[in-house]
């Protein structure tokens, strides 16, 4: 079976205020060439087909309208799209019935029958040639926060129900491949051991209770997609049957890494999967401009000599001892002037970062004995290697005692 592995599409993500359609539009072009070149069985697409659980009228025509004209293109190519933490489930799955005539199979979440119990047949998809031979199986799972996963005998205990759950899919799929096909499970989640570096500064929680073992996955799969994570990278240890696909498009100004779609032979079940990156260069690339921080002055040179004809997107990078100047982000943009640039943001680093501060660690005792404004004056001498004004001081406590009395007049 040939598997071609995506996922991450954030369709409709705009970045810094930016609007982004021309390179989705320019992502969906090169999809469908890789898929009518490389002729796969099936696409799987891993989740996060939105950058959001209610996306707009555009975000939702542009998917659609891409889906459709792959279809056209290669119609015996079956699809299977499951929703992640940045979807919402119901709404992907509106039309489910009506992209089934398409070939195109959506799992945005668990569904329980009248019996409350899941009906875990709905994530076991037959994947068929043209002529409707078997080539193999998906188990796709939605994004499922690990301690929301049902428990399926009434009795499994909530941490090994993850577990439980995927082990009981992939049994189910061994009781029917009598033929030894090839088994891919897609799932969208953090597997523990993976890059997790360029969402350093996303909003989403990386890591903790959300980021599982690989072995709570099972046993019983030849490949598994994953999503979630937008750096392409197989799960150590995997022998390169579990893989981040990463995302299409740099989300933000950590994603400098080469962006591709995965492209997957499976021989029969049980035979070790050939993987091949497809790289998918970026329409308008994320530069940190300098790469290291300078005086805001300096930066500002640099943005200058930023090639005229280069179309990217700026974050500027500079440094200060306090802060910068309340036209900083204005200056930016003149200093970009006539250029096919455009500037986001500025990243600054605090020169007070180098000092010798040793941080102090707290235990949750200490945490809970001492006061908000403790706490911030803490903080601030460690950011800023300075003492917090009096003045920022004396409003803080302004408001903690506001704010303590107004919670203990409520209690």
């Amino acid at each position: 079976m040939k598997i071609l592995h995506s996922g991450d599409w954030h369709v409709g993500q705009t970045l810094d205020g930016y609007e982004r359609s021309g390179e989705f539009r320019a992502f969906f072009a090169r999809l469908k060439e890789v898929a009518q070149e490389e002729k796969p069985d099936v696409l799987v697409v891993a989740g996060d087909i939105y950058d959001n659980g209610m996306p707009s009228t555009a975000a939702q025509n542009l998917y659609t309208t891409a889906l459709l004209d792959l279809h056209r293109a290669c119609p015996g190519m079956e699809v299977v799209v499951i929703a992640g933490n940045h979807d919402s489930g119901a709404r992907l799955e509106i039309a489910r019935e009506l992209w089934g005539a398409f070939g195109i199979h959506v799992v945005g979440g668990l569904r329980r029958g009248p019996d409350e119990k899941v009906d875990t047949d709905r994530h076991i998809i037959e994947i068929k040639d043209p002529e409707g031979r078997k080539k193999g199986y998906v188990v796709a799972v939605p994004y499922v926060h690990p301690l929301n996963f049902p428990d399926l005998t009434g009795d499994t205990p909530r941490e090994e129900r993850p577990q439980a759950f995927f082990q009981t899919l992939l049994d189910k799929v061994a009781e029917r491949n009598a033929d030894g096909l090839p088994v891919v499970l897609t799932a969208h989640l953090a597997v523990r051991g993976g890059d997790f570096s360029c969402h350093e500064n996303a909003p989403n929680r990386i890591g903790g209770e959300e980021c599982i073992p690989a072995e709570v996955l099972g046993q019983g799969f030849d490949y598994v997609a994953l999503g979630h994570i937008h750096k392409p990278q197989p799960i150590p240890g995997t022998e390169g049957r579990m893989r981040y696909s990463g995302s299409v498009l740099p989300l933000n100004f950590d994603e400098t890494h080469t962006h591709s779609l995965t492209f997957v032979e499976i021989e029969r079940h049980d035979a070790p999967p050939q993987v091949r990156l497809i790289p998918l260069p970026a329409t308008i690339p994320v530069r940190t401009v300098p790469a290291e921080p300078v005086e805001f002055e300096e930066a500002l040179r640099e943005l200058r000599l930023f090639p005229a004809d280069e179309e990217a997107y700026i974050r500027v990078h500079v440094k200060a001892k306090d802060f910068l100047p309340s036209n900083s982000a204005e200056r930016a943009v003149q200093a970009l002037n006539g250029k096919k640039a455009r500037y986001c943001s500025i990243k600054m680093v605090s020169e007070a970062l180098s000092a010798p501060v040793d941080a102090p660690r707290f235990r949750v005792s200490e945490i809970r004995s001492t006061s908000p404004v403790e706490m911030a004056k803490i903080y601030y001498k460690n950011e800023y290697n300075s003492e917090l004004e009096p003045e920022l001081e004396a409003m803080l406590q302004e408001v903690w005692r506001e704010t303590h009395q107004d919670t203990t007049s409520e209690a």
